[in-house]
């Protein structure tokens, strides 16, 4: 896993995912440059390539899907990232594979490709290919609406399903616009997916290993297509790595201190996992 672990100046840059502290959900989204859509660079590239292409030869099925009617706009979507990783070293597409994998294979980031329903017109997860995903499973949340793909996430719907939705309807063509996510993981494993079902009460949350996993999320909207299109290009590295910084330290500690409850359980698990990370964030 070592060629997968970002570097510390792109772990901790500035503005940190988990600035502001964990009292609320925030969009927390600004604008980027077009030309910044993806991020090719970093020392962890290669070997996130090199895993992709693992998952996908293991766990096709599980990371792969599109529903009828959305051929065009992964079509649309390969355009443009073969565009953006024109200057990347060539990589080798299997004969006939899916518009999206071909986009997975060529760039780390993961896509999930979004389109109007046809009876309500919200924005609906018509087709994925996420090799890297942080407990969950691509094949829970196809078709679904927005909201209802992020049930799982206490308090979501409350303070962010009505933004979130107005901004996908709003969003302008070619506009990118980027946020970040952050969790405290108990493994190195980028593939890490996880059912609904099988989200149990008696998680134990992490242990002694503790990895930090940040996610650059960016949404942009497709001009033929309409499409709206949400990247994750995943971050990992061992908590370690705070120990040299020590302001980024205290940050993610005073946002575990105000996650609610139920945020807290759902993203670091019961309260002892808490306790422990306060522990070792504030030694």
């Amino acid at each position: 896993m070592y060629a997968t672990v970002a570097a510390a100046d792109r772990m901790l840059r500035r503005p940190l995912p988990f600035e502001g502290g964990g009292g609320r959900h925030k969009v927390g989204l600004r604008p980027v440059d077009p030309a910044d859509w993806l991020e090719l660079t970093g020392a962890d590239v290669p070997g996130q390539l090199a895993e992709k292409r693992r998952v996908f030869g293991a766990h096709r099925g599980a990371v792969l899907a599109a529903l009828p009617g959305s051929q065009d706009a992964c079509l649309e979507l390969l355009e443009l990232v073969r565009a953006a990783a024109a200057h990347l070293p060539p990589v080798a597409i299997p004969a006939g594979c899916h518009p999206l994998e071909e986009a997975g294979r060529l760039v780390p980031e993961d896509f999930c490709v979004h389109l109007p329903d046809p009876q309500t017109g919200a924005m609906t997860l018509v087709a994925g290919c996420v090799a890297f995903p942080n407990r969950w499973t691509l094949g829970d949340k196809l078709g679904q609406p927005v909201t209802a793909v992020h049930a799982p996430v206490p308090d979501y719907a409350p303070q962010l399903g009505r933004p979130v939705e107005r901004l996908l309807d709003r969003l302008p063509a070619h506009r990118v616009m980027e946020r970040s996510n952050w969790a405290v993981v108990g493994d190195d494993e980028l593939f890490a997916p996880l059912q609904s079902k099988d989200r149990r009460p008696d998680w134990k949350g992490v242990d002694t290993k503790r990895w930090l996993r940040i996610e650059r999320q960016t949404l942009r909207r497709l001009a033929r297509s309409g499409a709206v299109v949400f990247t994750i290009r995943t971050l990992l590295s061992p908590l370690q790595i705070l120990r040299n910084d020590p302001e980024a330290a205290e940050l993610l500690a005073q946002a575990i201190r105000e996650l609610p409850e139920p945020v807290a359980r759902y993203k670091l698990g019961p309260p002892g996992a808490r306790s422990a990370l306060l522990a070792w964030l504030t030694s």
